[in-house]
């Protein structure tokens, strides 16, 4: 069996934890989001330089 026949004839078995993954990256960074309000006008400071 050749591996393009295996991808072919078990599309969901290895497409499913890619899209996990995906919708998971997805979703954290989307509850991560960084709004207008929560940005300060002051600079970063660095104390160690």
């Amino acid at each position: 069996m050749s591996l393009m026949r295996f991808l072919g004839e078990n599309k969901i078995w290895w497409m499913l934890p890619i899209l996990i993954v995906l919708l998971a990256v997805g979703f954290v960074m989307y509850m991560n989001e960084v709004s207008e309000e929560d940005v300060g006008d002051e600079p970063f400071v660095y104390d160690m330089y």
